[in-house]
């Protein structure tokens, strides 16, 4: 599935500077189209390390897909926090553990 096609099935219009915006994002990651990754792991992992304001996935699969990494149910407020920090140490860490085992 091409970024255009991904953004489409978002229902993110055309002519939109969401759009725009967006799609520079995706392309700029060339060949690691992680948000089409069948792991829930992969897509929590490079959505929390991204560092644009858009999120990529659809929100509520982000939250299930933290939920899997962390294991654990993640709540609203860890997301929208001004200072991820503490999310993003954490879900380095869940990370790490399995690229180890």
């Amino acid at each position: 599935m091409s970024n255009e096609d991904y953004l489409k099935q978002k229902n993110i219009g055309v002519e939109t500077s969401t759009y725009r915006e967006l799609l520079q994002i995706l392309n700029g990651y060339g060949n690691n189209r992680w948000w089409q990754s069948e792991s829930p792991r992969t897509r929590a992992y490079y959505q929390t390390m991204d560092e644009n304001s858009s999120l990529i996935l659809p929100y509520r699969q982000y939250m299930k897909d933290l939920g899997v990494l962390l294991a654990r149910e993640v709540q609203l407020y860890e997301i929208r926090m001004s200072n991820k920090t503490e999310l993003r140490q954490e879900v380095v860490q869940a990370w790490s553990l399995e690229v180890v085992s």
